[in-house]
């Protein structure tokens, strides 16, 4: 139960920092209140094993972002707000009490649901589809579903999710109809969970078979890629593959995958990531024969899957040559990974990001108008008041108060006043 002790502390305190942010008096201990909340979620994503999220969560929101959010404030002096000058004297109590509704909830839902003991689903398993058969376009069933259609020679699906179970799998000429038809190709497999397969559809003429194997598309985490060879040739025995310049794995210096006999896959190799490389390939234990075809500038990138099938191809002059196959594809990001959030993010999510970008937009508007209100009302001039002077008794009283000497004030304004000059004409 520590997981589930640790999760509730750790949201308790992201739920009462949200709230005090909300009922804050101060706009900086608001801000403040706020860093807090995000370094809880950034807690939350290292618990669900994405490091590089909870990184950017402390970064981004906790650093750069809310280093914008205090410049704002501090730059409308919203510090200095008078405490209840605004209209909004409900909404401490309203946070307060969603804030306890919500740990109510949660509190319910973790004591009746187990959580400790309920362990995540394992990711379903992944399957993709091979045409290296010299033939006609496909469609592929499974179970009796349609589930790829018009498959053409020298093409690779890409991975598709599906249910784990027991699979039987018809292939037949694009467009035929499976309550009529005849079906190329027949087989069955079993798919498990945590799993990603390739089934190759091998031959040439009329007589096709399938091959499985088993793929490992995540990243090398190394400036590597993955090599691995189908023999798709049903007439030429088992083959080599040769490269000179490459490290060897086997007592011959030129082999790097040997004794690949028809349609069983061989176990993958790791190389050194190369813009070009030159392969062929060539009849099994026969170093001075002639190679059965090559892979001229092949490039292996970094963190790519290559799959490399000699397939038979028939000419219009009712020959036969051997196709270089290549089916090369990206690896798959790991789970939390700057490349798996990326794609996530400009993908599957990318409207919600864009959403939340316009409310914290909003939000931060909305906050400065209402700041720029509670300024100006704390900051409204005052209305001067004009004092006008004094004349007659009360003067009289005044003066004496400030020289102290009453008769003396009286006698001075009961002389008579002297006569006024007279002023000069025309002014």
């Amino acid at each position: 139960m520590t997981e589930v002790f640790v999760f509730l502390i750790v949201g308790a305190i992201a739920i009462l920092s949200a709230a005090f942010m909300l009922i804050s008096e101060n706009a900086v201990h608001s801000a403040l209140f706020l860093v807090l909340n995000f370094f809880c979620v950034a807690f939350f994503f290292l618990t669900l094993s994405a490091p590089f999220i909870a990184l950017i969560q402390i970064t981004v929101y906790a650093g750069a972002i809310m280093v914008l959010f205090l410049f704002v404030i501090m730059l409308l002096g919203a510090e200095r707000v008078v405490p209840g000058a605004g209209p909004y004297h409900w909404l401490p109590r309203a946070a307060i009490a969603l804030a306890l509704v919500f740990l109510l909830t949660i509190g319910l839902a973790v004591a009746g649901g187990n959580v400790n003991f309920n362990n995540p689903p394992p990711p379903q398993p992944m399957l993709r589809l091979i045409h290296a058969a010299d033939g006609p376009p496909f469609d592929v069933y499974l179970n009796n579903q349609l589930f790829e259609e018009n498959v053409v020679y020298r093409q690779a699906t890409g991975y598709r999710s599906v249910p784990a179970g027991e699979y039987a799998i018809a292939i037949y000429p694009a467009g035929a109809d499976p309550a009529t038809s005849a079906p190329a190709i027949l087989g069955d497999f079993t798919l498990t969970n945590n799993s990603a397969i390739s089934v190759a559809m091998l031959g040439a003429g009329s007589t096709y078979t399938l091959s499985r194997l088993v793929d490992n598309p995540f990243s090398t985490g190394a400036d590597q890629a993955r090599l691995t060879v189908l023999n798709g040739l049903p007439d030429a025995g088992p083959i080599d593959l040769v490269d000179p310049g490459l490290p060897s794995t086997t007592d011959d210096d030129d082999v790097l995958i040997a004794s690949a006999s028809f349609a069983e896959p061989i176990g993958t190799l790791l190389v050194e990531a190369a813009e070009a490389r030159t392969l062929t390939i060539r009849p099994s234990g026969s170093p001075g024969a002639s190679p059965l075809v090559t892979y001229h500038d092949l490039a292996l990138a970094r963190d790519t899957n290559n799959i490399l099938i000699p397939s038979p191809e028939r000419l219009s002059t009712g020959g036969m040559r051997v196709v270089p196959l290549v089916i090369a594809t990206a690896a798959l990001p790991e789970f939390g990974s700057p490349q798996a959030v990326g794609a996530e993010l400009y993908t599957a999510y990318l409207l919600p990001f864009e959403l939340v970008s316009v409310l914290l937009l909003t939000a931060m508007v909305g906050a400065v108008v209402l700041t720029r209100r509670d300024l100006i009302a704390e900051h409204r001039p005052r209305r001067q008041v004009v004092r006008r002077p004094l004349v007659g008794p009360q003067a009289a009283s005044a003066l004496a108060t400030q020289i102290g000497d009453q008769e003396s004030v009286e006698q001075i304004l009961s002389e008579p006043a002297p006569p006024a000059e007279p002023t000069p004409e025309g002014t």
